[in-house]
C-alpha cells in the first residue's frame, strides 16, 4: 500500500468516476516508486464495483494515456491457474509531469467494449454513461421501458376544520367573520372621509354580500385582501353624511374581546 502515490491519485488524477476509483486501489496496491502491481482484474471490478469490462476498458485508457505502464504481460489463462498482469505507474507523473488529455471518440476500445455482448446488470451503467434513453429504447435494451426518474407524488390540496377544501380555489367567508381593528383602522386610513360607524355599516354589507355569494365565486384565498379591494371600490363619504355620522375614531374605541371592532 502507497498512501503516497493514493495522495498524489486524490489531487492529480486527471479523470473522475469509476476510473478514478479504480487509479486509487492500482496506487493501493502499488509501492511507493509506483511499481509492483498485479491487479486481477476480477478484484479490482470488485472492489470498484464495475463490471470486468467497464476494468479492462479503463485498464487500456490509462495505458493509452501514458499513465499506467505494462511491466509483463498476464500469463496463462483467467482464473487462480493464471498470472495477472504486472504494472507500474508512470514514474514521470510520480515526479509532477501532466497527463495528455485523451479523447474517448478516439478510443477503439471504448466502442468494443459497449457494443459487446453483456448480460451484466453493468451494462445499464456502461449505456447510461452514453446517454442511455435518447433512442427511447429506456435504460437499454434488456431492460426496457425502464424509467429514470420515479413520478412525482401528487399533492392533493388540504381540508380545513370547516370541511372546505383550502388551496389553489380558496375558501368561502366563515359564518363567525368580523372586521378586526386591524382591517378597521386601515380602512380609515385608505378613505379619509369614513368614520368607525361608516366601516361597521361597510363591514355589514361586506360580510352580507360574501355569505350569500354562491359557488366558486363565493371562495376566496385571502379574505383580508378581498376586504382591501372591497374598501378601494366604495365611495367617499359626502359632507352631510360625514357630519351625521360618529367621528369617533377606532384607536380611541374599546374593541373587546380579540381586538375585534
Amino acid at each position: 500500500m502507497s498512501a503516497r502515490v493514493m495522495g498524489m491519485v486524490f489531487e492529480r488524477y486527471p479523470t473522475g468516476g469509476g476510473e478514478m476509483l479504480l487509479a486509487l486501489k492500482l496506487a493501493d496496491n502499488a509501492h511507493d516508486d509506483g511499481t509492483h502491481i498485479f491487479p486481477s482484474v476480477a478484484t479490482m471490478a470488485s472492489r470498484t464495483r464495475q463490471s470486468e469490462r467497464a476494468v479492462q476498458y479503463q485498464l487500456r485508457r490509462m495505458q493509452k494515456s501514458g499513465w499506467l505502464v505494462l511491466v509483463r504481460p498476464a500469463v496463462g489463462g483467467r482464473g487462480q491457474s493464471g498470472m495477472p498482469a504486472e504494472y507500474r505507474i508512470n514514474p514521470a507523473w510520480i515526479n509532477g509531469a501532466e497527463l495528455a488529455p485523451i479523447s474517448d471518440d478516439d478510443t477503439d476500445e471504448q466502442k468494443g467494449a459497449d457494443s459487446a455482448p453483456n448480460n451484466s446488470v453493468e451494462r445499464v451503467q456502461s449505456e447510461a454513461e452514453k446517454g442511455a434513453t435518447g433512442d427511447g429504447k429506456g435504460a437499454n435494451h434488456d431492460v426496457k421501458g425502464c424509467k429514470a426518474f420515479a413520478p412525482e407524488p401528487s399533492v392533493e390540496p388540504s381540508v380545513n376544520r370547516k370541511g372546505t377544501v383550502s388551496g389553489a380555489r380558496g375558501t368561502r367567508l366563515p359564518d363567525d367573520w368580523v372586521l378586526t381593528k386591524a382591517l378597521g383602522d386601515w380602512a380609515l386610513k385608505e378613505q379619509p372621509t369614513w368614520n368607525a360607524d361608516h366601516v361597521r355599516r361597510v363591514a355589514d354589507k361586506f360580510k352580507d354580500y360574501w355569505g350569500a355569494k354562491a359557488g366558486e365565486k363565493g371562495r376566496k384565498t385571502d379574505w383580508d385582501a378581498t376586504w382591501r379591494n372591497w374598501v378601494r371600490n366604495e365611495s367617499a363619504l359626502t359632507t352631510g353624511a360625514a357630519n351625521g355620522a360618529s367621528s369617533e375614531g377606532f384607536g380611541k374605541r374599546s374593541y373587546g374581546t380579540g381586538g375585534k371592532l
